[in-house]
């Protein structure tokens, strides 16, 4: 199954990628932690611009990952 193929190539990562992989793992649910606490703190007091915060602090961790992910294959790469 590819996952599990997925799952095993990630465990074979070189140290270098794997604390950039997981430090913006960690960066991306910190983001997306504050865009529900910015979403929140929209219900409650109706601030515009706390949804547009929200909006933006939700849209942000899907193009770190991605750039992590380029940058630690290019590690790999280089590594190997």
């Amino acid at each position: 199954m590819k996952i599990t193929l997925i799952v095993k190539r990630m465990l074979r990562m070189c140290p270098d990628a794997w604390y950039i992989f997981m430090r913006t793992l960690q960066l991306s649910c910190l983001l997306l932690f504050l865009s529900l606490v910015s979403l929140i703190g929209y219900e409650n007091t109706g601030r515009p611009e706390l949804f547009n915060m929200a909006a933006a602090l939700y849209e942000l961790p899907q193009s770190l990952l991605i750039i992590s992910m380029i940058g630690s294959i290019c590690i790999e790469e280089l590594q190997s």
